[in-house]
């Protein structure tokens, strides 16, 4: 059984290797920042106002599927959600705005996607949600930490019977750096459903077409096509012409399609280390900025997504060392009498 333990030893040292409290806390504010960013400006519904013929419920709404809230309710719901995700980025009832974020995007989302729409994009998003509203990811870098901390300070004041001058917060700092595999594994699951998603979209394409994704003139056509269904709302875009410059080599058409395909295979590889992970992730950015440039597929909601492959805190480290190092540098010399 050596391979079962070295297989446990590995996904040990993957998913439940200490982390610290602060990586999680930072992914998490980030994250959902980003995701008021992304979903404050949009307005879902539009959707309850067309006609019950266009119905045709996904999960969650199968269930429920004899009813169709109205467009003040679906209003209503996309600005609690909004508001969700903005407690949930300040870190202010954590985990119930967690919950709240994650179950009103599913259903606000899918409700979207119950009128012959699937917005695929999203669906990694909502994934990050339910696995943050399982995580501690409230426990550093959040309000609720800042309320913890004070309350415990005059706790502990009031047992000491010190006056109210001597209440004092707790050294954030150190809460920030207790290191524990409850905040690991969030961030290699995140970093999984990334990997999982572009691998599957290689997979897709290869079920749907096999290797006539990369021989025919598929990708060259749709560098052709988009220009004209895209031309009202993208002129700023195909105006530099890389599209139909890339659509005039056939060859180099057919090279980029198996170049992304290749991409999207190894992604899963991102998982294997941090040499790995700089240059797979690398490529898929540069992947997919080079398909807005040239098709317009717009990829913003992959943009809170790629925040949870920066270590925050070898971050933090680095630029303290070097700022000690700089310090040190300055520091003038004894001189020798």
């Amino acid at each position: 059984m050596k391979w079962w333990t070295s297989a446990r030893d590995r996904f040990d040292r993957i998913f439940l290797a200490p982390r610290l409290a602060v990586d999680l806390g930072v992914h998490r504010a980030i994250f959902f920042a980003l995701c008021v960013w992304i979903y404050s400006g949009r307005d879902y519904s539009g959707w309850a106002q067309l006609s019950a013929a266009f119905w045709q419920p996904k999960e969650p709404w199968t269930f429920i599927h004899f009813y169709r809230p109205t467009p003040d309710e679906v209003l209503m719901a996309q600005k609690v959600w909004v508001g969700a995700l903005a407690t949930s980025a300040l870190g202010l009832l954590t985990r119930v705005s967690n919950w709240i974020a994650a179950i009103l995007g599913y259903l606000i989302l899918s409700f979207a996607h119950s009128h012959g729409f699937y917005h695929h994009r999203d669906g990694v998003l909502i994934s990050i949600m339910f696995i943050l509203a399982l995580s501690r990811a409230g426990d550093a870098f959040s309000i609720d930490d800042l309320i913890r901390s004070a309350w415990s300070a005059k706790t502990q004041a009031l047992r000491q019977m010190q006056l109210p001058e001597a209440w004092r917060w707790p050294k954030l700092r150190e809460r920030m750096c207790i290191a524990d595999a409850s905040y690991a594994w969030p961030i290699q699951c995140v970093r999984v459903v990334w990997s999982l998603v572009f691998f599957s979209a290689a997979l897709s394409k290869l079920k749907a077409s096999g290797l006539d994704w990369v021989l025919t003139d598929n990708l060259r056509n749709i560098f052709l096509t988009n220009q004209y269904l895209y031309q009202d709302w993208a002129r700023e875009t195909f105006r530099w012409g890389i599209a139909a410059t890339l659509a005039a080599w056939p060859l180099l058409c057919k090279f980029l399609a198996a170049f992304g395909l290749g991409i999207e295979l190894i992604a899963p590889l991102a998982l294997k280390s941090w040499r790995w992970r700089i240059a797979v992730v690398g490529l898929v950015a540069g992947m997919q900025i080079g398909i807005y440039l040239t098709v317009l597929v717009n990829f913003k909601e992959y943009v809170p997504v790629y925040v949870w492959w920066i270590g925050w805190s070898s971050l933090w480290a680095y630029w303290a060392t070097r700022t000690d190092r700089a310090q040190t540098a300055h520091k003038p010399r004894p001189s020798k009498s």
